[in-house]
């Protein structure tokens, strides 16, 4: 398959599974976020950390996120500290759960 080729399917599909994106024009950059699960104590970090690489995206669609459990999970831009924060709780979390002795 051809690089043209590729784009042409990917935009394809895109186009199918998410309609309200065909108003964009093919240049404008595009993020799509569905269907994700965390459970347990996983983290899942869904969006850049550290600087935010979403700025200038022109359509961001985040739908159907699942967490369950002590999971945690985000789905946007966030900074080093907060990223911090959250690895800080979520060993935390599990250092609680743990059998004592």
């Amino acid at each position: 398959m051809t690089e043209e080729e590729y784009e042409y399917w990917t935009r394809h599909q895109t186009e199918i599974a998410h309609p309200e994106s065909t108003t964009l024009s093919t240049e404008a950059k595009k993020r799509i976020v569905v269907n994700c699960l965390a459970r347990d104590q996983s983290i899942q970090i869904l969006g850049p950390v550290g600087v935010d690489l979403w700025a200038n995206i022109a359509f961001i669609k985040i739908e159907n996120l699942v967490s369950m459990n002590e999971a945690i999970q985000i789905a946007v831009p966030i900074t080093w500290d907060v990223f911090e924060k959250v690895l800080d709780t979520q060993t935390q979390r599990i250092a609680a759960s743990r059998p004592k002795g």
